[in-house]
């Protein structure tokens, strides 16, 4: 098997990234600021090479930044338990439920028997499974989860491997639709993509003293971002692809059986998720004009000592204990080992950085150095950070990527004087926005996998959906994203 880790790669990475410290130090540019912005540098190329696993590369803070005298160990290793950490754990857990007892393929069943089975629609109503699904589960696993069934119904239509045809249209841009919506249904919720939770624990560690994005705040403006972004998606991946119009298709010929009665195990699974997702909806005050509805947190001690991560702990926890029959529990002891620990860890390395980028007086500086910025009017300002971050998530990871902006976004909003979350959401919902490259996502690379689709063919569409993406995220930040927050330039 070969190793995740090239020697030669990372060599090559901290030889590029050593030489900052050859650079003359003046003015707020200090010796600590300068060896910050090499170890930042460093993980950035690790990240973007792949030298070595991300989770590998997220442990370099707890070395360097100790022996550099720069942060002891303790405040260097506090962020790898920041809450974000907690609530991608509990919602992991919560979300398995789905995957376990096959919620997703009734789930797929139903939407198709309302939506309809002519070609069009059957992409369409794929798309709307998978973004739905991907809210509240990972991208990867949403992709994981929708692709056999993809396959399953373009085989049933007739698509081959390397047969040219309408059918082979069709599969592209079923599968292609996976991709996209796994990519834009994490952006609905804030447990739905890491980067999401990156954007959270950056934020926290920043400016604890900001106001904190609730779970439906949060909400308010990814479903705004989804009303728009998944008809242009299957718009354009339908155009692209060139999808015939046809007559419906019975739904047994697509693979798609009809479910059976519901089972205890999926109906608790159901129950558990909605129980769930209210919680996190109703955890704060919900202010409506005037009006503010209290949330339930108010019913205990501190409030403010309660946060969404708390909620997905606890309903992990219930569902390791509540029995579906049969001697089964909702969930077992295996699905926790399934846990990815290494985007955890990953989380935890990006918000040390964060945290010494700015105690070490990194993000002041390089604040500094960016200020022309300011001078942009607002619109080509988001447009530009927009593209950048997009650029750049097409070739690296979006959980780099966002891990690398947020430091940089957070510094210009306050060399600026604009409220650090303009800068910080697009650049987080940009980090979801690589569509063009099997490289760009994991959902990019898995339907790629299947063989159904061309490079050019996503390369295509991919474009179209990267501008459209821009496009949504530079309007709903004028628009949604102060109403839904509170929060104003």
């Amino acid at each position: 098997m070969k190793s995740p880790i090239s020697i030669k790669k990372v060599a090559v990475c901290a030889l590029i990234a050593g030489a900052i410290l050859l650079a003359p130090t003046y003015g707020t540019f200090t010796p600590q600021v300068r060896f910050t912005a090499a170890i930042g540098f460093f993980m950035a190329l690790l990240w973007l090479t792949e030298a070595v696993p991300m989770g590998l590369a997220a442990l370099v803070p707890l070395i360097a930044f100790p022996l550099a005298g720069i942060s002891s160990m303790e405040k260097t290793a506090a962020p790898y338990a920041n809450s974000a950490v907690f609530l991608f754990m509990g919602g992991f857990l919560v979300s398995a439920t789905f995957e376990r007892w096959g919620l997703h393929k009734r789930m797929a069943y139903f939407a198709l028997s309302r939506v309809g089975t002519e070609p069009r629609r059957i992409v369409f109503a794929v798309i709307l499974v998978t973004a739905f699904l991907s809210m509240w589960i990972s991208n990867t696993a949403t992709t994981l989860m929708m692709t056999p069934i993809a396959v399953a119904i373009v085989g049933g239509l007739g698509a081959r491997h390397e047969v040219e045809g309408p059918e082979a249209r069709i599969a592209e841009a079923t599968l292609l639709g996976v991709a996209y919506a796994a990519s834009l249904g994490g952006i609905g919720t804030p447990i739905g993509t890491p980067t999401n939770l990156i954007f959270l624990g950056a934020a926290k560690a920043l400016f604890p003293n900001e106001h904190t994005v609730t779970f439906a705040e949060w909400m308010l403006f990814g479903v705004s971002y989804l009303i728009l972004a998944i008809p242009l998606c299957w718009l354009i991946v339908v155009k692209t692809a060139r999808v015939p119009k046809g007559a419906a298709v019975p739904l047994e010929r697509l693979g798609i059986e009809k479910p059976g009665p519901w089972s205890r195990a999926e109906k608790t699974a159901l129950v558990l998720c909605a129980i769930t997702a209210l919680l996190w909806m109703l955890r704060a005050d919900i202010a409506i004009g005037k009006t503010t509805i209290p949330g339930w947190s108010r019913l205990f001690p501190d409030a403010k000592m309660i946060n969404d991560a708390t909620v997905a702990i606890l309903m992990a926890f219930i569902a390791f204990l509540l029995p579906v029959g049969n001697k089964d529990r909702l969930l077992d002891w295996s699905e926790f080992k399934k846990i990815p620990w290494d985007v955890l860890v990953l989380f935890g390395g990006g918000f040390a950085l964060a945290e010494v980028l700015e105690s070490s007086g990194f993000s002041k500086w390089a604040g500094a150095e960016l200020s022309f910025v300011g001078h942009w009017p607002p619109v080509l300002m988001i447009v530009a950070i927009c593209i950048v971050v997009t650029l750049l998530s097409e070739v690296a990871s979006n959980v780099a990527t966002a891990t690398a902006m947020m430091p940089i976004a957070a510094a210009l909003a306050t060399s600026i004087h604009v409220h650090p979350y303009f800068l910080m959401i697009p650049a987080v919902l940009a980090a979801s926005s690589g569509f063009m490259l099997p490289v760009a996502t994991a959902p990019n690379t898995i339907v790629y996998g299947t063989g159904f689709i061309r490079v050019k063919a996503m390369a295509r569409s991919g474009v179209l959906l990267d501008i459209a993406a821009a496009a949504i995220i530079t309007l709903l930040i004028f628009t949604v994203i102060p109403w839904a927050t509170g929060i104003a330039w």
